[in-house]
């Protein structure tokens, strides 16, 4: 699966989201009332494909974001493709990835500090 663009929506809350095209397939949001939401609360949470906007008369209370449950065969290849690609710029920068993890690691603090002394 390929990440191509994404699509900014306006929700009736008037929340600002995010639909993420895979491959020219849209994830789109299912608006559902809470009654209907809690009668069918199984059916939501086992087949539930793409996020559920949960609402109570009209305006949007709450989310249910599905996680995905198998990961497909495609999606297997690209994640092997990938770690290829990057084992292949790893080698070739002559960075192991105990180093990579250790500047992950600095990059990360450092970014957390800044952060803080911004509040």
């Amino acid at each position: 699966m390929r990440y191509t663009q994404s699509h900014p929506v306006t929700l009736k809350d008037g929340t600002l989201a995010y639909t993420k095209e895979f491959e020219g397939e849209t994830m789109s949001t299912q608006s559902v009332g809470i009654r209907e939401f809690r009668d069918n609360l199984a059916t939501y949470l086992l087949e539930s494909e793409g996020p559920v906007a949960i609402t109570r008369h009209g305006d949007t209370i709450g989310y249910y974001l599905p996680r995905k449950r198998k990961t497909t065969a495609a999606e297997w290849k690209a994640l092997e493709e990938a770690h290829a690609r990057l084992q292949a710029e790893m080698d070739a920068a002559g960075v192991t990835e105990d180093e990579m993890i250790k500047e992950f690691e600095r990059v990360r603090k450092e970014d957390r500090r800044k952060r803080a002394s911004r509040r």
